[in-house]
């Protein structure tokens, strides 16, 4: 079983929009080395921002989200937190409290900043790629 992590809709925002070596964030998902959990919050934000502000067709917001779900277990989270600023940022930590993540992954700089949420490290995708925490 890969480590249990949790991946900020700004994440896979990057990967779907952008790619570079933070696809690498789906390879270890597809090694195993990592399990790749999100929320239907998360699949909603991600859909509502990849057609918004990428002007992505409803077809192709579709496949993507059909992609990310083959890499991710999705998860019904449980109660609602307010801890963020940015209520979306909750949705984030929701995920990871609900799915007993080791790891939150996001660009997120108000998520960064906290740096953990009780215990669970909130590390960027630079810094968890290289930081090899995923291998065991």
């Amino acid at each position: 079983m890969g480590l249990l992590v949790v991946v900020d809709t700004n994440v896979f925002v990057s990967i779907f929009q952008f790619g570079g070596r933070i696809g690498e964030i789906l390879d270890l998902a597809l090694q195993g080395a990592v399990e790749l959990c999100t929320s239907q919050p998360l699949i909603e934000e991600l859909r509502g921002v990849l057609q918004e502000k990428f002007h992505w067709s409803a077809e192709r917001v579709d496949a993507a989200t059909e992609t990310l779900l083959r890499f991710c277990h999705l998860i019904e989270t449980g109660e609602p937190l307010k801890v963020c600023r940015d209520p979306d940022d909750d949705r984030v930590l929701e995920c990871a409290l609900a799915a007993g993540a080791k790891v939150i992954v996001s660009g997120d700089r108000d998520l960064l900043d906290l740096g953990a949420f009780r215990g669970t490290p909130i590390m960027s995708p630079r810094l968890f790629l290289d930081s090899g925490s995923w291998k065991q």
